[in-house]
């Protein structure tokens, strides 16, 4: 028997995102890739930067830098996460 009342709304949809590409210049280092994160309806809704520690010899695996920014503007992140696999 499931515990799942017939009264419980259904589950929502996974949010769908298109990220774009930018161009070299909007990384740290212009080796690695950044990307704009727009919702479906085309609003800006975050930015990612890829990164790589460097150990003196070699770079490591990607890491990932995620800033929720739905205004778009410099500084007005709602929240970011750095570090990201």
């Amino acid at each position: 028997m499931s515990n799942v009342s017939r009264d419980q709304p259904p589950a929502p949809e996974p949010a769908q995102l298109r990220a774009e590409r930018l161009a070299p210049g909007h990384n740290l280092d212009e080796r690695w890739g950044s990307w704009r994160v727009f919702d479906l309806e085309g609003a800006p809704v975050g930015i990612i930067h890829e990164m790589h520690d460097f150990d003196g010899e070699r770079f490591g695996p990607p890491s990932y830098a995620v800033a929720h920014n739905p205004t778009g503007g410099a500084g007005q992140a709602l929240w970011n996460s750095e570090g990201r696999p």
